[in-house]
């Protein structure tokens, strides 16, 4: 996962956070594509401030496919083992197992729907910020 930080007035750091699995040396050409420089002290690549574009495209790109993997991950889990995981408990429903778990898939479903609406809402207000400038 990516993270985004102002260096000084006219540098950019662009940190590869350690919740990413990927190694760094996977990014580098694209990094390096978009004007980017390793350093190594700062766990990050330096960019001048005029690439900021680009740069928000690749995080925002590569932060969503991070997330997706993310959810997957864990949605995958929480279908192979659905005690394990703080939700919806089939043992205390009285209809049996299923009723717990179609509970914890509507909960899971809704959340997506929300930040789904979440996102859009975020979308907008951007672009109406990026047409005032």
């Amino acid at each position: 996962m990516f993270n985004k930080k102002a260096y000084n007035d006219s540098k950019i750091l662009l940190e590869l956070l350690n919740t990413s699995n990927k190694p760094r040396e996977l990014y580098e050409p694209v990094i390096r594509k978009l004007g980017g420089v390793w350093n190594k002290s700062l766990n990050g690549w330096l960019f001048d401030i005029q690439n900021q574009i680009q740069i928000d495209q690749f995080i925002e790109k590569h932060n969503i496919d991070f997330a997706e993997d993310q959810n997957k991950e864990y949605y995958t889990r929480f279908v192979s083992e659905p005690d394990n995981f703080n939700t919806p408990s089939s043992r205390s429903s009285s209809n049996g197992s299923a009723v717990g778990i179609n509970e914890a898939f509507d909960l899971i479903q809704e959340l997506f729907d929300r930040v789904s609406d979440i996102e859009k809402i975020l979308e907008e207000h951007t672009k109406k910020l990026n047409n005032k400038r």
